[in-house]
């Protein structure tokens, strides 16, 4: 059956939940983003100070990847196929954080590899497990097609972490984790804009969909 975000219809009624969830969590994450700037650029917090397109890449990331996945997982009109595959990221992302965060911020000893490793390891699970889906209906279609659109996401983030890993020192005393305001990285600022320009066109085209979409029960 052919699909086009099209082909799902307006259906005003019981959107609200969805709607005032997502509002309140990106007001909540860019709350969050804000203090992070400040603890980075003015308080001198691990990790160096942070150009303002690759904050706006780390906010878009973790609503990508950590703050919009529970939200759909919850939601009553995702299929059970996709809140499995969900469910299998978020406990992923979660090993992750908890793996990579000690290593950066404990023991100081995180390389860009083990960003680039996991990040393979992200894309391969949500894109294989979207191959897997078999679609029966324009609403799996459109979960199916956001779990490719996630793993996709993670190309640039490997070609980032990659960046880090030959102009950066991520370990020791004063490691560097993030790409600050110098003109020696103005390249890869401006490619960060395109894939946060680029990540936004599609949540926005995505939750113009989801949030309209009609409530429905689905089978545990």
């Amino acid at each position: 059956m052919s699909f086009t975000f099209d082909s799902i219809h307006t259906v005003p009624a019981n959107r609200f939940p969805a709607q005032r969830a997502t509002a309140v969590a990106l007001v909540l994450l860019a709350l969050a983003a804000g203090g992070f700037a400040w603890m980075q650029n003015r308080a001198g917090y691990t990790g160096g100070e942070i150009a303002l397109p690759k904050l706006l890449w780390l906010f878009s990331a973790l609503w990508c990847w950590v703050v919009q996945p529970p939200l759909l997982w919850a939601d009553a009109r995702s299929q059970a196929p996709f809140r499995r595959l969900l469910a299998c990221f978020m406990l992923w992302m979660l090993a992750r954080a908890v793996v990579e965060l000690w290593m950066m911020y404990v023991t100081h000893s995180w390389r860009p590899l083990y960003g680039i490793l996991h990040n393979t390891g992200s894309m391969t699970l949500l894109i294989g497990g979207a191959c897997v889906l078999r679609p029966a209906d324009g609403e799996l279609a459109l979960q199916r097609r956001h779990l490719l659109a996630l793993g996709l996401l993670f190309v640039p983030e490997i070609g980032f972490a990659h960046y880090m890993q030959t102009h950066f020192q991520t370990q020791g005393a004063n490691p560097l984790y993030f790409v600050p305001d110098d003109e020696r990285y103005q390249d890869v600022l401006r490619a960060t804009w395109v894939s946060v320009l680029l990540c936004w066109a599609y949540q926005y085209r995505f939750l113009s969909v989801w949030l309209r979409h009609p409530n429905r029960k689905t089978a545990p």
